[in-house]
């Protein structure tokens, strides 16, 4: 020891190492895999989605209710790079984790919900974005984006003239609603979209057909089973946060994804749920072991 201390260099070399060593993101045997397509992080009581469009590069979606778990959760995938973050709507559990994209990372450009509510939140986006010089727009229905690997096709919100809800309906109802198809993959990126913005989406003719259905609103009871019956989906996957008030993600929502076929995963109880590609084979690695 009075070696090392009298070699102060060296102990500040050390002290560095050990700072780092214990602030990295943990290794897990076998996560995340290395053919992930989908990441679906873990985040709490929230939504952070990952998917990957290239080497170290990653569309964002959603950044969880807090920095550090975004933060981990993109570290130990390896992304540098985000060319797209999309924010489906400015509640708290979506995007005040959005200084955890940052770290370390690059974001080119954001998308955002067109119903800048609740303000707070909605001002405190645009405070960061111009911070870091990064635009930020709103894309409409209909609007498809080609980045890297990913193809991007906006579908909602398709906003339901329905003044009698609730001002958080609203909002959850003005999350943007996307198609992705990324390496053969359909993803179908549901914000916290409500059974009447569900319901004017299927209205609008839209192709909703998707291997893998993120599940609207954290698995909500509160879902169209028409909505759902049109996507086909193989694989369902909900945000939630352990032992959360809310009792997301619901029983009869759970119930509903499985009387139509869909493997239903959800964080609270698997950890991040990666949804991977094998040559043709899809699949799905969780990252905590279940029974």
């Amino acid at each position: 020891m009075t070696f090392v201390l009298g070699r102060r260099w060296l102990t500040v070399v050390l002290t560095v190492v050990m700072v780092l060593a214990l602030t990295a993101a943990p290794a897990q045997p076998g996560w995340p895999p290395r053919d992930w397509v989908m990441v679906t992080c873990d985040v709490g009581q929230g939504d952070g989605l990952v998917v990957r469009v290239g080497a170290r590069q990653a569309v964002v979606i959603d950044t969880g209710p807090e920095p550090r778990a975004m933060e981990r959760c993109l570290d130990q995938l390896g992304v540098a790079v985000v060319p797209l973050l999309v924010l489906t709507h400015f509640h708290a559990d979506h995007v005040d984790g959005l200084r955890g994209v940052w770290a370390g990372r690059t974001i080119a450009q954001i998308w955002v919900s067109p119903l800048a509510a609740p303000a707070h939140e909605a001002t405190a986006v645009a405070g960061l974005a111009a911070q870091h010089r990064t635009a930020v727009s709103t894309p409409s229905p209909g609007q498809q984006a080609q980045v890297g690997d990913l193809h991007l096709q906006v579908i909602g919100p398709i906003r339901p003239r329905t003044p009698e809800t609730s001002e958080s309906s609203v909002e959850n109802d003005a999350s943007l609603v996307l198609i992705a198809t990324v390496g053969g993959i359909r993803l179908l990126l549901t914000g916290d979209v409500e059974p009447p913005g569900q319901q004017a989406i299927l209205a609008s003719g839209v192709d909703l057909r998707a291997q893998v259905l993120k599940v609207p609103h954290h698995g909500s009871a509160r879902q169209d089973p028409a909505f759902f019956a049109a996507t086909g989906a193989r694989i369902a996957i909900a945000s939630a946060g352990a032992d959360n008030d809310y009792g997301h993600p619901a029983p009869r929502t759970v119930q509903l994804a499985r009387s139509l076929g869909m493997t239903v995963l959800h964080t609270d109880v698997h950890g991040g749920v990666a949804v991977t590609r094998r040559g043709d084979q899809l699949g799905v690695v969780t990252q905590r072991r279940t029974p």
